[in-house]
């Protein structure tokens, strides 16, 4: 077998073949053996499971939701684009009974929690905006 055809492999989800580098390597001390999916797919695997773990919500469920919202946030209408970090859709979810409010862009979500999910500080928030005073 050439030097070329042992860098490559096959990768077990989408089939493609692709260089050794493309592939995530097992993370133990005895091991240097790679894993058999590909980045991509391992990726996507994870994030599928994420969804799932953490919100209750099926990736379908998530990519419907989505497309409901125009693939925008549902405060500032910014279309999500995993290209920017700052557009890239995010699950909010009340911290009390994990309830799915919507997909939110990444700047949004954060703002949200930075108070606390709590309407009050929001709405003082924007009172504060409005006022002029130095």
């Amino acid at each position: 077998m050439s030097a070329e055809a042992q860098s490559m492999r096959v990768c077990r989800t989408c089939k493609n073949t692709l260089p050794r580098n493309s592939m995530y390597f097992y993370y133990r001390a005895d091991s240097n053996s790679l894993r058999k999916d590909c980045r991509e797919c391992t990726k996507r695997r994870n994030r599928k499971l994420k969804y799932k773990r953490d919100y209750g919500l099926e990736y379908e469920d998530y990519l419907a939701a989505k497309k409901a919202q125009g693939n925008q946030c549902l405060i500032c209408s910014v279309e999500f684009n995993f290209q920017k970090i700052e557009a890239t859709p995010h699950v909010d979810h009340c911290h009390t009974n994990g309830h799915v409010r919507g997909i939110l862009c990444r700047n949004c979500n954060i703002g949200l929690g930075l108070f606390l999910d709590d309407p009050n500080r929001l709405a003082k928030a924007i009172e504060y905006l409005h006022n002029d005073i130095v």
